[in-house]
């Protein structure tokens, strides 16, 4: 009795390791017919749709820079941009949005 129930603890451990690996959608969906998605391409895609754009807001009022905002969490910052190619520097850091 002993093992078979040693047996079951294993087995039930392996699921539970396999459940691990795979995407687990929000319970607000209707899932037929589609595989289960392994963790390793939520990785590996995650990348791509964790991008961050940046919009013109403007240029600079005496400069030749130009000034843009970018996303930090969910509040747009402003950035200065220097010349063509140019890095970024962020001159705003307030945790509300920039208008």
């Amino acid at each position: 009795m002993k093992r078979i129930a040693f047996i079951l603890l294993l087995w039930s451990q392996g699921i539970l390791a396999q459940q691990k690996d795979i995407v687990t959608p929000g319970s607000n969906l209707v899932i037929e017919g589609i595989p289960d998605i392994p963790v390793s391409i939520k990785n590996d895609v995650q990348r791509y749709t964790e991008s961050r754009g940046a919009s013109f807001s403007s240029w600079h009022p005496t400069k030749k820079q130009m000034i843009i905002s970018t996303r930090f969490a969910n509040v747009p910052q402003l950035h200065v941009v220097q010349m063509p190619m140019g890095d970024r520097k962020q001159v705003t850091f307030y945790e509300d949005a920039i208008t």
